[in-house]
């Protein structure tokens, strides 16, 4: 039994999920996106979460039961937050600064890196 499959999905408000066969299409504030499912899973909507019951109790069935919980829970996040990425510097005498719009990285060369940061 998959701990991930058995638990429901909320939809956040402003948030749409429509399933039409094994097509399941999210819509939110920022974007749309739609994925097509294998029918060994099935998922529903109701009262506002989103539910993923399989159809037989074999192995790969109830692999793909988590990880389509996780592809749903995914589709919903990715049209309601924006993308964001996380810069990790780690080491000794090593440091990162922001200056103005770019990146200043001191990296262990012999002179200092720098990055334009992208907008947005």
């Amino acid at each position: 039994m998959s701990r991930i499959g058995k638990q429901q999905i909320n939809i956040p408000e402003k948030t749409e999920v429509k399933i039409a066969g094994t097509v399941v299409s999210v819509k939110g504030p920022l974007g749309e996106t739609s994925r097509d499912f294998k029918p060994e899973i099935e998922i529903k909507v109701v009262d506002g979460k989103v539910i993923l019951t399989p159809k037989r109790n074999d192995l790969e069935t109830n692999a793909l039961w988590g990880t389509y919980a996780s592809h749903v829970y995914n589709m919903i996040e990715g049209v309601n937050k924006l993308y964001q990425k996380k810069l990790i510097v780690e080491g000794i005498g090593f440091k990162a600064d922001v200056k103005g719009e770019n990146l200043a990285m001191s990296l262990g060369y012999s002179h200092p890196v720098s990055l334009v940061i992208p907008k947005g």
